[in-house]
């Protein structure tokens, strides 16, 4: 007989966190945007700093949207489970 090894709860619990974790890094990336904007900076590393900055925050935003496709996975898991478990 099959076994159940996950707890529909749990998971809905972790997709809740990966999308408070993903609305914390969205407000990060934006507030590091926004002070290198307004940073009293303009010499010639500045453009070099910008394009490795930009690099890695779309790297960190990478991450967010794939995030989306974790908590799509969560959701569908955890209501599988729950029907299996007859809820």
């Amino acid at each position: 007989m099959a076994r159940v090894n996950a707890d529909p709860e749990s998971l809905r619990a972790l997709r809740d966190a990966l999308r408070r974790g993903q609305e914390d890094i969205s407000r990060a990336v934006e507030g590091m945007r926004g002070s290198f904007k307004s940073a009293q900076w303009n010499d010639d590393r500045r453009t070099q700093f910008e394009r490795e900055l930009e690099g890695f925050l779309s790297s960190v935003t990478a991450f967010s949207k794939e995030a989306d496709e974790l908590k799509e996975y969560l959701s569908r898991k955890a209501d599988d489970l729950d029907r299996y478990l007859g809820r």
